[in-house]
């Protein structure tokens, strides 16, 4: 998370050796579309962050329940089919605005140490120029205007703040789990 870019597991190697190795896991996340969880560890960590609504609410439980010495794992005997982007990426309120800002958020919450701190804000600026001037060249004007919206809305955690500010009441799911 240095870079603010979370990493998946993408290819079939990257999940085998993961199941293999559990002790050597390094990933400190599970995608929230394959979510497994004991619920007496669920509701100790307090459960997803509602203020993030979609997109990071994941990493944020990962890395609370990683700093709480839970480990994190893969089960070899499911398997999990999640239709990524078969719903939310029709809409740029959850791909530009809740993913930039969330990673704005989650990101900053978890990296420590001044040089840390900067090297991640570098490379957030310079990611968030490069995606504003895609979008300008591309004539994607109110996607530019959610960017930079999401990028500059201060964190409600650090305020007293309600935390239902989603004017559009949206919803986002398609997740199947099955055993294997």
């Amino acid at each position: 998370l240095k870079t603010g870019v979370p990493s998946h597991l993408k290819r079939q190697l990257d999940f085998d050796e993961l199941i293999s190795q559990p002790q050597k896991n390094e990933r400190p996340y599970v995608p929230g579309s394959a979510f497994l969880i004991n619920r007496d560890f669920f509701h100790q960590l307090k459960g997803f962050d509602e203020t993030l609504e979609t997109y990071w609410e994941d990493i944020d439980f990962s890395l609370r329940a990683t700093l709480s010495g839970l480990n994190l794992g893969a089960l070899s005997n499911f398997q999990v089919r999640h239709k990524i982007g078969k719903t939310c990426h029709k809409h740029s309120h959850y791909t530009t605005y809740l993913y930039q800002r969330n990673r704005h958020w989650v990101s900053r919450k978890y990296v420590r140490g001044f040089e840390q701190r900067l090297q991640l804000e570098f490379y957030l600026w310079l990611s968030w120029l490069k995606h504003s001037f895609r979008l300008l060249r591309n004539k994607r004007y109110s996607d530019f205007s959610k960017l930079w919206k999401g990028i500059l809305e201060p964190n409600p955690s650090l305020y007293t703040l309600s935390s239902s500010n989603n004017p559009e009441n949206l919803s986002c799911q398609s997740t199947s789990v099955s055993p294997s």
